[in-house]
């Protein structure tokens, strides 16, 4: 995959979870919003990492 490959579908990811996010954030649950958001932020940083072939821990 070319790097300009690379970036097009990296801005689709953060696209896709920013859309996620604002929709996790509007649970009207004390604390539940943190929890769905910070989910929604760990699989897009797993999936930037298989993007770009870097071994993540998360």
């Amino acid at each position: 995959m070319s790097k300009a490959e690379k970036q097009i579908k990296s801005s689709e990811i953060i696209k896709n979870h920013v859309g996620f996010s604002l929709g996790a954030a509007l649970i009207p649950l004390p604390g539940a919003d943190l929890l769905a958001v910070s989910g929604v932020q760990l699989s897009m940083l797993r999936q930037l990492a298989k993007l770009y072939n870097v071994n993540s821990r998360i």
